[in-house]
């Protein structure tokens, strides 16, 4: 893929945006940063009528640094685990 569009609800306000884009360029890509809740319908439809967009990678998740009581102590990288986005969408 040479052209991205990176979406997330606070687009390029969100932490790292800019470094993200930046980064691509290097390798060779084109990435747009778009600010759009996924979970409004009528945001979506607008954001897809001005991007055209072929395919969609969904990578929602934070990854969370911490030990597990299996591996604590344990010499190494730290365990991860996933606190995925799942929590405050099924919230609502």
């Amino acid at each position: 893929m040479r052209s991205l569009l990176l979406v997330s609800r606070r687009g390029p306000a969100a932490e790292g945006a800019e470094e993200l884009v930046s980064e691509l360029a290097r390798q060779g890509a084109e990435a747009v940063v778009e600010a759009c809740d996924v979970t409004d319908r009528d945001a979506v439809a607008e954001l897809v009528a001005r991007h055209s967009v072929r395919s969609v990678v969904h990578t929602a998740g934070v990854l969370a640094w911490m030990p597990w009581p299996a591996t604590a102590g344990r010499k190494g990288s730290p365990p991860c685990r996933w606190r995925g986005a799942r929590g405050p969408r099924t919230a609502a």
